[in-house]
């Protein structure tokens, strides 16, 4: 629309301004009514990528499948490790009986969890040596208690005895158990009561099976959140309660620390972060831009005016979205950042223009049509270019920029259309009271740069060009920083843990995925995953079905069936009689060893045995004629009862060839799909987190097995598509905002004046970052469109201005004055995020600035000089407008 359209249509908001604002009140609240009942609000990141895309879909096939493989990382350290067990096997208790808040928790796969399939992962030669073990000792032991075990230890050391192997493992087991249990025994019976047994605790056995760091000295547990799509924060609901669970713990384990890390504690601590930096923020820019507003519009209601406004073309905003996308994602919610930036400048425009009339004596009606009329076609270019810049991203891959870019146009519009209707006329409706304009604008400041521009051009051009040289060396110093670990608070306890851990290959949480539809696939991918140099190490449920496994399946079962027919005997109390029988068969076969171990020279084997037979000795002195005492029997009852306890899990379950239903709950949950699939982890030697790394660990692995997948190719692939997308849409934003200027200014100078001194702006913030030594990351990305679409407007404003050829100064005028509100405005909203403590908010928020900043300083030198320089053309000079003429 021309100027003179632009005169009339503020003729008609004179007349009937209380009608005009009154419809454009009520459309944007019947907008955001109905986006209140329609528009839905979406946080699964996967819904920034799209499941449109392969690696996308195989992602979330896997998730179908098995679930989300992401976990709550608890680290449980000490100096006791023992303690650290006992810790862990508490919390793992408590977590369990919350099934509201954790699906559950894997920390171990020892004998308690995995029963019978335990005997499996025993060499072959152990295995049939422990099955020898329990055929001998089982029988002599069948009534259990103490005669029982002194028979089956004499039997253990006769039969060795008969093959000559005196001084063997049997001796060593004498050695660990024996002298101790002979050495209670005689305490006993000498009355004295001994509440412990060696078998209430065996270390090889209290500790086997739990996750620990590869240096040994921090034990894991892996803690699956329970999902629930009907609630944003579920992640946080149990993050939350397990912080909670080892807080109230804490007094009871004072020698126990324990430390919570794993994706998705560092996404509820880096939400927990980027809330505390936005309120502050936003405190911080509502009274910066509130002060700014004041002074650059003299006016105490224009933070009112510009606020309520602002709000309006926010609600018309969620309206047009709530017909497409339908929703907001994670990335498409920065669409208000853009309303507020864009919304807040075309009101300066608008407004510094009004008050410029009213200074000159116009009446408000007057000065309406003439701010309209001048400022209406710029508004009009700048938001239309910016507009179709932010929209150009729907022809990229990446569905959070798609929407953002849509939702950001569709705000971009919203804005247009409040500021040049419902802001005009709640002016005239203010200003019909004031019985006087304004003070004149006072200008005197930007004189210099007017002469500077127009007297000398080309130097202002020469030193351009100067910073712009700097400014290539400073943008060739630029590296894209990839790691998201490093775009956290590196205070955060759960960010150093998780570098503490990222040194510990054994331990690390990031690891590829492969589903397999059976055992045999499972095998062949594992044997091949295996090989790769860059894998550290595979799990699978073939872990406990290792090579051979076949041929200890005999050996296994066999053993387990005598250990469970044992402990499922009754024990009975030992009687006198029948304990010196025993005690006195123990003392014979010990003597006996001892001679044939003298006579063979083992020495080793020479003081243990020494050591068993006086304490055997010791035992049979001690020995009453009469029952036993009750000291003895009590301690009998807790030695009988402690060792079947040990025995118990290696006799329990269904041991046989590998198969879904045999496996130990603990194993189906880890490595079984719900569909019956077969899961292989693959750990990587190198950290994921570094995209480097990532990238060369994906390549190498998906050559070799197609089809991969887990969360960091999830994280890859979104990253490669992330920045694909943004160097697709910067081109395509270009594009569009060149064919807009073209077609929107019908000439050639203007357009390329206006794209000159964008291209100065953008140049200078890459520059200017690259000097100050920052990256540009997935975070501060968003500046890009941002920064393209506040820069274009600022030289929109100008070429236009100029386009008038009005006598007199350009830049030391209302239009000046509001670009450099505009831009002061614009960094108070942003910049304030570069004081956040979230590394990726504040680099966000210092790029945003710097681009502003750059932008509009181009705006007000490098526009002004390229027209002079470029020279007048008469197909360039608008006519004068009516205002003018007036």
């Amino acid at each position: 629309m021309s100027a003179t359209g632009w005169i009339r249509w503020g003729r008609f908001v004179a007349r009937r301004p209380a009608l005009v604002a009154g419809v454009g009140i009520l459309v944007g609240v019947l907008a955001g009514v109905f986006a209140s009942q329609v528009l839905e609000f979406k946080t699964s990141r996967i819904e920034l990528t799209g499941a449109d895309l392969p690696f996308a879909r195989r992602f979330l096939d896997l998730e179908e499948e098995f679930g989300d493989l992401n976990r709550i990382v608890v680290t449980v350290g000490g100096a006791d490790r023992a303690e650290a067990c006992r810790y862990a096997d508490a919390l793992a208790a408590q977590i369990r009986a919350d099934p509201k808040r954790f699906a559950g928790v894997f920390y171990r796969t020892g004998p308690q969890e995995l029963g019978s399939q335990t005997l499996l992962l025993l060499p072959t030669d152990r295995l049939q040596r422990a099955d020898a073990l329990a055929a001998q000792v089982l029988p002599e032991s069948a009534e259990g208690g103490l005669s029982a075990l002194l028979s089956g230890w004499a039997k253990v050391v006769e039969t060795r005895l008969a093959r000559g192997e005196a001084g063997g493992d049997s001796d060593a087991l004498l050695a660990a158990q024996g002298e101790r249990v002979l050495a209670d025994l005689r305490s006993t019976l000498s009355g004295q009561e001994v509440e412990h047994t060696p078998f209430d605790w065996i270390p090889a056995w209290d500790e086997a099976g739990y996750v620990w760091t590869e240096d040994g000295e921090t034990l894991l547990l892996l803690v699956a959140f329970q999902e629930d799509p009907t609630r944003l924060d579920f992640r946080m609901t149990s993050v939350e309660g397990l912080r909670a669970l080892v807080e109230a713990a804490a007094p009871a384990w004072p020698t126990v620390e324990v430390g919570l890390t794993g994706k998705p504690v560092l996404e509820v601590d880096e939400m927990a972060t980027y809330k505390t930096d936005s309120v502050r923020a936003s405190v911080i820019a509502l009274v910066g831009v509130t002060l700014l507003l004041v002074l650059a519009l003299r006016r105490l209601s224009a933070p009112l005016l510009i606020g309520f406004c602002l709000a309006l073309s926010v609600a018309g905003t969620l309206g047009l979205a709530s017909f497409w996308p339908g929703h907001l994602n994670l990335m498409a919610v920065v669409f208000v950042m853009v309303v507020i930036g864009l919304g807040v400048d075309f009101g300066i425009h608008l407004l510094g223009r009004y008050d410029e009339a009213r200074a000159a004596g116009r009446a408000p009606s007057a000065a309406l049509e003439e701010a309209l009329g001048a400022t209406g076609p710029a508004i009009t270019v700048g938001a239309l270019t910016t507009g179709g810049a932010f929209c150009g991203a729907v022809f990229t891959d990446f569905k959070g920029l798609r929407e953002f870019g849509v939702v950001a146009g569709f705000g971009v519009v919203a804005s247009l259309l409040v500021t040049l209707s419902v802001v005009p006329a709640l002016i005239l409706l203010n200003d019909r009271r004031r019985t006087a304009g304004p003070r004149p604008v006072s200008a005197g400041h930007l004189r210099w740069l007017d002469r500077w521009t127009s007297q000398r051009p080309r130097l202002v051009l020469a030193l351009v060009l100067v910073l712009s040289l700097a400014a290539v060396f400073g943008a060739a110093r630029l590296r894209y920083q990839g790691n998201l670990l490093l775009l956290q608070d590196q205070t955060l306890d759960s960010v150093q843990l998780e570098l503490k851990l990222l040194r510990d290959q054994h331990t690390t949480s990031w690891f590829l995925a492969y589903s397999a539809r059976d055992l045999s696939e499972l095998a062949e991918v594992t044997s091949r995953a295996a090989l790769l140099p860059s894998v550290q190490r595979v799990e699978s449920v073939l872990d406990l079905y290792p090579p051979g496994a076949e041929r200890r399946l005999v050996p296994a079962q066999r053993l387990a069936g005598r250990l469970e027919a044992w402990v499922a005997l009754e024990a009975r109390p030992s009687q006198a009689p029948a304990l010196a029988a025993a005690n006195l068969r123990l003392c014979e076969a010990l003597e006996e060893a001892l001679e044939q171990a003298l006579a063979g020279g083992l020495d080793d084997a020479l003081v243990v045995l020494e050591r068993l037979l006086e304490e055997a000795r010791e035992v049979k002195a001690a020995l009453p004629e009469g029952p036993l005492p009750g000291a003895t029997l009590r301690y009998e009852a807790r030695l009988t009862a402690a060792l079947r306890e040990r025995l118990r899990p290696f006799g329990q379950g269904s041991l046989g060839p590998a198969r879904a239903d045999r496996l130990p709950a603990v194993l189906r949950e880890r490595f079984v799909g719900a569909h019956g699939r077969y899961l292989l982890r693959i750990y990587p030697k190198g950290n994921l987190w570094d995209p480097d790394e990532l990238a060369a660990f994906l390549a190498e692995v998906e050559a070799e097995i197609p089809g991969v997948t887990g969360v960091p190719a999830m994280l890859h692939g979104a990253s490669t598509v992330m920045v694909e997308a943004y160097r697709k849409a910067g081109w395509i934003a270009l594009a569009v905002v060149t064919l807009s200027l073209l077609l929107l200014f019908r000439s050639l100078r203007p357009t390329l004046v206006a794209l000159g001194s964008l291209a100065v702006g953008v140049l200078w913030t890459a520059g200017l970052m690259g000097w100050l030594g920052f990256d540009l990351n997935p975070a501060n990305l968003i500046a890009l469109p941002l920064m393209l679409g506040i820069g274009i407007d600022s030289a929109v404003h100008v070429v236009h201005r100029a386009r008038e050829g009005r006598p007199g100064p350009l830049i030391a005028t209302s239009l000046g004055r509001a670009l450099i509100y505009s831009g002061l405005t614009s960094v108070a909203s942003f910049g304030t995020l570069a004081l956040g403590s979230h590394p990726g908010t504040a680099s966000m928020g210092t790029a945003i600035s710097v681009g502003i900043l750059c932008c509009v300083s181009a705006g007000l030198v490098v526009a002004p000089t390229l027209w002079t320089l470029s020279g007048p053309k008469a197909a360039d000079r608008n006519e004068p407008t009516e205002a003018a003429a007036a």
